[in-house]
């Protein structure tokens, strides 16, 4: 049985062992050969799989939100989803009459359990992982309702091993919002509406910029209304229906957001301390952020090249130049991603269903550019365009041009 299942899906499964391939070697590589970080990140590879917001996420899921006057890098700004299921996997593992039987072996037998707290870091990604691999297989499908099945292997393959599936394994709810992100799109391009806005109201609740998702569904809905109005016996009552279905169909899809606004406003009388803590990353004036968008800012600052061809040979030692690093990774994959999407659009002028993938794709990126990238530059794009899934399905229309051209 499991093996006509792995035949049946070949494909997949030689893309998830290529990933763990890929991405393993990747962390023993960055580990072992490349300065493993600032000063003040635990140097265990497994415990720095945690660090950064990973840490932020996990510091919730067992604590929960906790206000405090200095709203520097508040916890306020990580979503609840992922957290509620972290706390939900350790809190049924302690329940598990497997855990309670092994929980008398040293903790090197079970990967879930330690001597400080009762887990590894390993529990909390392993979420991440099982979503990851998820995505993999819903990509797949999404990119086989545009794309011929040859294009959309090469898609997946270039989803899969994107720079940013090393947040697959980290505590991250990356894979998390990916998947929703395809399980949306996917029922958009069938029409299932209410699904979709089920799939991104979820996502809503794992990160801000899913919430982005229900513009374009209410846009599909809203024009495929009007496709019906002509054939409709009472006009009015019919416009009534589709705009309270389309009020409904909004909440839906914003749901998780309005959720944990809900909550902030309950818990701490201020449902907007999400938004009050991105200060904590900076803040510029509204004239500078203005001028930052129209610039790019700083889609490219002087010696991240340098740095860049620097740490293929020697290791950083300096934060600073960790810094440039990143930031000219980021920038490849600011251009990249763009780049991909100008070739969906062109794609869309023959399927007119891409101009709803493209436009969400061009929403999220101007939000980042705005949010982010106005105050401090191209940050953490890698991660955080990982949600522009559509730019993937402009990775095998790429390979379809350079097929045809060579």
């Amino acid at each position: 049985m499991i093996g006509r299942w792995v035949d049946r899906n070949k494909f997949q499964v030689k893309i998830t062992l290529l990933l763990f391939l890929v991405v393993g070697t990747g962390f023993w590589i960055g580990f072992y050969f490349f300065k493993p970080g600032p000063f003040y990140v635990d140097a265990n590879l497994l415990k720095r799989l945690l660090v950064w917001d990973g840490g932020w996420y996990l510091r919730i899921s067992q604590n929960g939100y906790i206000e405090s006057k200095n709203q520097l890098y508040s916890d306020f700004a990580f979503f609840p989803l992922y957290p509620l299921i972290e706390y939900g996997l350790r809190y049924s593992l302690h329940l598990s009459p497997i855990f309670i039987h092994i929980s008398t072996l040293p903790s090197s037998h079970f990967i879930f359990k330690s001597h400080k707290n009762g887990f590894t870091p390993l529990a909390y990604i392993a979420p991440s992982v099982i979503f990851g691999i998820a995505s993999i297989w819903a990509i797949f499908e999404l990119s086989k309702e545009v794309l011929s099945e040859d294009l959309a292997r090469f898609a997946t393959i270039s989803y899969a091993l994107y720079p940013g599936s090393q947040f697959f394994f980290a505590g991250y709810p990356t894979s998390l919002i990916n998947l929703l992100t395809i399980l949306s799109l996917l029922a958009l391009l069938k029409n299932k509406f209410w699904l979709a806005a089920i799939y991104a109201g979820i996502a809503s609740a794992a990160g801000p910029l899913a919430s982005l998702l229900i513009v374009v569904i209410l846009i599909k809905y809203i024009k495929t209304s009007f496709s019906y109005l002509g054939t409709s016996y009472s006009r009015i009552k019919f416009i009534l229906v589709r705009f309270l279905s389309g009020i409904s169909l909004s909440v839906m899809g914003i749901s998780g957001l309005i959720f944990y606004v809900s909550y902030q406003l309950i818990a701490f009388n201020n449902p907007l301390l999400f938004l009050q803590a991105q200060s904590g990353w900076g803040h510029a004036t509204l004239a500078t952020r203005i001028n930052n968008l129209f610039h790019l800012y700083p889609l490219y600052s002087p010696g991240t090249f340098e740095v860049f061809l620097n740490s293929l040979f020697f290791k950083l030692n300096l934060f600073v130049s960790q810094i440039k690093l990143e930031l000219f990774i980021n920038t490849i994959s600011f251009v990249a991603v763009v780049g991909l999407l100008v070739l969906l659009a062109r794609r869309a002028f023959k399927d007119s269903r891409l101009w709803y993938l493209v436009l969400f794709s061009v929403l999220v990126i101007f939000t980042y550019s705005w949010t982010e990238g106005s105050i401090q530059g191209p940050v953490s794009v890698t991660r955080l365009f990982y949600i522009v899934i559509p730019a993937f399905m402009g990775a095998g229309i790429l390979y379809e041009l350079n097929r045809t051209t060579y």
